[in-house]
């Protein structure tokens, strides 16, 4: 079914915001999962300089004073099985509403290519038989 089933959500509130107005078509139960939150990138948080932006999203970098990447995996890992978890029984499909931050970790968590995420841009992520794979949800 391509119905979507509930909502997990970030506990930041962007994207609680997000999830809510998602919601308003859905009408589905928005269940928050901590570990959703966005990247903690130490003393880069509010810059939005070129000499750090590259390094982070290219997974060269550790931000310092910050999450360091491993972290960041092994919390999304944690996430996801949250997730898993407490989808058990539900049919259809969960939304997750996250951070592109944590879209990085996902996307290694799960040994995806990285493809860049923007803002409230929906991408479907689904298991086959050996691998998961991305496909762009909507343009």
């Amino acid at each position: 079914s391509n119905e979507i089933s509930c909502l997990f959500c970030s506990p930041m509130r962007r994207a609680q915001e997000t999830a809510e107005r998602a919601n308003r078509l859905a009408h589905k139960e928005i269940i928050t999962i901590p570990d959703l939150y966005e990247w903690m990138v130490g003393d880069l948080a509010g810059k939005l300089d070129a000499d750090y932006k590259e390094p982070l999203s290219n997974w060269t970098l550790d931000p310092p004073n910050g999450e360091s990447r491993e972290q960041l995996v092994a919390r999304v890992e944690k996430a996801l099985q949250e997730c898993g978890r407490r989808h058990e029984g539900r049919q259809g499909i969960p939304l997750i509403v996250a951070h592109a931050g944590l879209w990085w970790g996902l996307t290694h968590a799960l040994s995806l290519p990285h493809e860049p995420i923007d803002n409230c841009q929906l991408f479907r992520v689904e298991r086959g038989p050996v691998v998961w794979s991305t496909k762009l949800a909507l343009g």
